[in-house]
């Protein structure tokens, strides 16, 4: 199941491109040095003269800089936050009303898009088309008035898994679409109550990050886990909740910390994960084993929000709706092979089910 409970590997995703790229540069580089000193050697037993000597070594350290200092123009060194202006163009222009929900749409793997439904209508709307870049794209996470989303882009069948993806950031209506991270291995990202920042888990989960909406000021917050996964930030600005390990890779449990990266604090007992907090901050639903729960922050009174009996394999993924009236969620079905996405109304317990029969769902997410 896509972001259930896959352990992020420790390695640092590069991909063949990228060792290629990286071996090719190095190997430039080498040629050039090898070219100038051969050069300096062979004029230097004709001519002689320290100068000579020192000018060569002179040119040896402008091509060795050359290489690694890219000048302006050139593209982003992995690892930097320089937004881009030239990103694919993967929008489709549908825009999904305020109070729908935006998901992760995928018939495999490789074809992952970000839809949205609208309730009380049936079928989903598409709101990109990554997959005409040979791309994908999912991990939804708007703004909180709404006016923009940010979302991972990646490679086909591997972004979410081995973190090799990039966010990227839109208006609602596709819009000023543009690369906000690169090189990063990014998953998950969520914005601050004020728009401000967004935090995420980078390098397969080994981090967990914040940076200003434009790209500057990354700063990593914490690395002392084994893995970081699914932040959340409270409405409340005051704490990002996440999933992690306790210490044991095959264990998870809830954690918050501050954006400052201090106070970290294990919520929620073992076997729970995929944090959601509610519109006012002042509860949270959580996996727990195949169910969902609801925590009351303020007391710390948890209740069962769903029950799992076959074909239901799981629950995970609560999303709450800006209401705070209903929150949608993944439920894991005939056998652990689909996953659709579910609607419960907290007031009565009624469940819809949403999406399309002939596609699965993922990572649900409302507009505000």
């Amino acid at each position: 199941m896509p972001g259930a409970r896959r352990r992020p590997s420790r390695d640092v995703a590069t991909g063949p491109a990228a060792l290629i790229e990286r071996w090719s540069g190095l190997t430039v580089t080498g040629l050039c040095v090898l070219v100038v000193a051969l050069a300096g050697y062979v004029l230097a037993r004709k001519v002689g003269g320290r100068a000579l000597f020192l000018l060569v070594y002179a040119g040896i350290v402008v091509i060795i800089v050359a290489r690694l200092v890219p000048l302006g123009g050139g593209p982003a060194p992995a690892g930097t936050a320089t937004p881009s202006q030239s990103a694919p163009p993967i929008t489709t222009g549908a825009v999904p009303p305020h109070g729908s929900i935006v998901f992760d749409e995928f018939s495999s793997l490789a074809r992952v898009e970000l839809a949205f439904i609208v309730l009380g209508t049936s079928g989903s709307t598409p709101m990109t088309d990554a997959s005409s870049a040979g791309l994908v794209a999912g991990d939804a996470a708007w703004s909180s008035d709404g006016s923009r989303v940010a979302f991972v882009v990646g490679q086909r069948g591997s972004w979410r898994y081995t973190g090799d993806g990039d966010v990227y950031v839109m208006n609602a209506d596709g819009s000023d679409l543009h690369q906000l991270t690169h090189g990063f291995g990014v998953t998950s990202p969520t914005w601050s109550p004020d728009a401000a920042q967004l935090a995420f888990v980078r390098n397969q989960g080994s981090e967990l990050c914040t940076i200003n909406a434009d790209g500057s000021g990354l700063r990593v917050i914490t690395r002392a886990h084994h893995y970081y996964q699914l932040p959340r930030w409270s409405p409340l600005g005051n704490l990002i909740a996440f999933q992690s390990d306790i210490g044991d890779i095959d264990h998870e449990a809830i954690f918050t910390v501050q954006p400052d990266g201090t106070h970290l604090h294990r919520l929620t007992p073992v076997d729970t994960g995929f944090p959601s907090w509610s519109p006012d901050g002042r509860q949270l639903a959580y996996r727990y084993g195949d169910r969902l729960m609801l925590l009351e922050m303020a007391t710390g009174k948890t209740r069962p929000l769903t029950t799992c009996s076959l074909p239901c394999v799981g629950d995970f993924a609560p999303s709450w709706a800006p209401t705070g009236a209903a929150i949608a969620f993944i439920r894991q079905e005939d056998s652990g092979a689909k996953q659709h996405l579910y609607v419960i109304d907290l007031a009565s317990a009624r469940l819809q089910r949403l999406g399309d029969t002939d596609t699965q769902q993922g990572a649900p997410t409302w507009r505000p």
